[in-house]
């Protein structure tokens, strides 16, 4: 199974904002009794999508360390 990777943050964001769109639109379509099963597959990729957001703050922020560490010497 490949990890998910975030180019940006934004880009990101607005993956998994489209993609909790979607779920919402299929679960608040179905009746009190239904369900999807593709709901279920749909959260794995939102928790990928919000774990690669979170790498990439952590690797925006070790940059921004290293560069201000850098000026500093």
């Amino acid at each position: 199974m490949s990890k998910y990777t975030v180019d940006t943050v934004e880009d990101g964001c607005r993956h998994l904002n489209d993609l909790l769109s979607v779920m919402s639109e299929i679960q608040f379509g179905l009746g009190p009794t239904e369900t999807d099963k593709r709901l279920d597959s749909f959260l794995w990729l939102a928790i990928d999508i919000s774990d690669g957001i979170q790498t990439k703050i952590e690797e925006e922020g070790e940059e921004n360390l290293n560069r201000i560490r850098g000026e500093r010497t």
